[in-house]
């Protein structure tokens, strides 16, 4: 570039021969020509022009430039460009980064961004002779950073959509339509989420009016959002009436500036609050209810204990015996009333009670459990009460004379559905084996005895036996298949096995 600017006819411009050039033109250009830095140096009032080797890129396939003004340069751009010259040559620095401009130097409008200095150049007694331009084009960090800024609207927009989509609470933008007297008439739907038209059970009415999707729609919403609209106060309706006698809480605020005939309505179901709330006007009467209900059940569990306590004393020999004895059974009476408290309608699993009871005399299925099987069964809760009772008789006299006092004792209970004439019937099976007992039925009758025997026939209308032999003990018990013992959901009201 040097020795272009050399062999330049700089006598055909206002700077003259370059002989004569003043020094400080001869030092700026200097200043330019050696930095390795985009510049060029603008010089007196007719803005003529010297620039650089790195400066020569910016100006593309521009005619050339050295020697020129630099308004003629940049004439496309010196509407904004050629103000902040005039400020550079009244002694006012300017550095501005990533400016946007439109300038032709390809035969045609691009946008490009630049960032750059415009710096005065004063004589010695700070006359502004002219000014250097250090500059250097942003075009491609700023498409890079557009771009980026474009990704992360349309990720911002997909948040949005997928986040409106998803919302439980409906969510509908309208547009408020004024008659020809001015009064809001209609309005016209431009958005609406899915759960819109789940709570209103309307058809997909985006681009269509309320008269054009409702036979009579209801002036009155009209004219709320057509209030909301005008004030731009936020309006919020409880309680209100929908359709099919849903009631719903609405949000409405206006979308946009005061001009603006957009509203926007979120609105949730409380349909099941105020059913809730109707249910809390009569909690005085349903407490009552279950103080009674209360009452009742705890009852019934005092005189289950007395019973226990009494038949109990009268089967024990020793202090330490009925001690014994009343404190397993009043933790097998336990364990049935906090299983079932849980869920007292869904009633208590057959299956989980045999293996709650077995685990609580140290039995585990696997190991002396050869297995625990049989369909689905859930008992009702006194019924649970009483076959766990009769299952820890069991499980106790495993322990101490049976299947559980030899290690090669075994214990199989399973349980199946048969049927005694055309009625569905429970068989449950306790069998013990390798166990050495005698033929002889032992001569006393304990608690477990009468309570298998007897009060499983009396309390669920069921009969047992029970069988010993020299290899053990299978204890056989039957009962009816009846909402009365059973909780039997639909499928199960009638068993055909």
């Amino acid at each position: 570039m040097v020795e272009r600017i050399r062999a330049f006819d700089w006598a055909a411009t206002p700077l003259g021969p370059i002989e004569t050039w003043p020094a400080e033109l001869k030092s700026a250009a200097g200043l330019v020509l050696e930095s390795g830095f985009p510049a060029a140096l603008v010089w007196g009032p007719s803005l003529v022009t010297i620039y650089n080797d790195a400066f020569r890129p910016i100006l593309g396939a521009k005619p050339e430039a050295l020697g020129r003004s630099f308004a003629d340069v940049w004439s496309e751009i010196w509407h904004e460009i050629g103000p902040l010259v005039e400020n550079a040559f009244a002694g006012q620095a300017t550095f501005i980064e990533d400016y946007p401009l439109v300038i032709n130097r390809r035969g045609e409008p691009e946008q490009t961004y630049f960032t750059f200095s415009y710096s005065p150049v004063r004589a010695a007694d700070g006359t502004i002779l002219g000014m250097i331009d250090t500059v250097m084009e942003t075009t491609d960090k700023m498409q890079v950073a557009r771009r980026q800024i474009e990704e992360a609207l349309r990720e911002s927009e997909e948040r949005y959509r997928t986040l409106f989509n998803s919302m439980d609470e409906a969510y509908a933008v309208v547009e408020v339509i004024r008659d020809d007297a001015g009064q809001w008439s209609d309005f016209l739907f431009l958005e609406v989420n899915p759960a819109f038209m789940v709570h209103t059970g309307m058809p997909y009415p985006v681009g269509r009016t309320a008269a054009q999707i409702l036979k009579t729609p209801n002036p009155r919403w009209a004219e709320i959002y057509g209030r909301v609209a005008e004030t731009g106060q936020s309006i919020r309706i409880e309680e209100t009436e929908w359709t099919l006698g849903r009631v719903f809480d609405l949000n409405i605020f206006r979308l946009g500036g005061p001009e603006s005939q957009r509203v926007a309505v979120l609105f949730t179901n409380i349909t099941q609050r105020k059913q809730a709330e109707e249910a809390l006007r009569d909690s005085e009467r349903h407490a009552q209810l279950l103080l009674a209900e209360l009452q009742h059940r705890v009852r019934n569990t005092l005189g289950v204990i007395r019973s226990i306590a009494r038949r109990t004393a009268a089967t024990s020999e020793t202090a330490e015996d009925y001690a014994m004895h009343l404190e397993g059974r009043i933790d097998a009476f336990a364990r049935v009333q906090a299983a079932v408290t849980r869920d007292p309608e869904a009633g208590l699993d057959l299956e989980m009670l045999v293996a709650d009871e077995l685990r609580a005399v140290a039995a585990h299925e696997g190991d002396q459990v050869k297995s625990i099987s049989g369909p689905e069964i859930r008992l009702r809760a006194k019924s649970a009460e009483t076959l766990a009772l009769a299952i820890h008789e069991l499980g106790t006299n495993a322990v101490k004379y049976g299947a559980l006092s030899s290690e090669r004792g075994r214990i199989q209970v399973k349980w199946a559905v048969g049927r005694r004439g055309d009625d569905p019937q429970l068989v449950f099976e306790w069998i013990e084996t390798g166990v050495s007992l005698s033929n002889d039925t032992p001569r006393r009758r304990g608690f477990g005895t009468e309570l298998i025997e007897k009060v499983l026939s009396y309390e669920l209308g069921g009969e047992a036996v029970l069988d010993f032999t020299p290899d053990g003990l299978c204890c056989t018990m039957r009962f009816p298949m009846d909402d009365q013992v059973f909780v039997l959901g639909e499928d199960r009201r009638s068993y055909n096995p």
